[in-house]
């Protein structure tokens, strides 16, 4: 009687180590993708800024483009 009791006893406690190994996995994926998330924002905002940078100089260029044939043609 003893032994089937013990054995679940082992076991019980087999299971309790895994759900507490998986939990602290999982708080370390939340965390990791928390950080994630952050990174990859502030790519987003990076990426936007440069767009707006790239656009700026295209414009400058049309102009500076636009004068010169204003003034080649005079």
């Amino acid at each position: 009687m003893l032994t089937p009791l013990k054995d679940l006893e082992q076991k019980l406690a087999q299971l309790i180590a895994h759900i507490s190994q998986i939990r602290a996995t999982n708080l370390s994926l939340r965390e990791t993708n928390a950080a994630l998330r952050t990174e990859n924002q502030q790519l987003l905002e990076h990426m936007a800024q440069a767009q707006n940078r790239i656009d700026l100089l295209l414009h400058s260029l049309e102009q500076h483009d636009e004068a010169s044939d204003t003034e080649g043609s005079k």
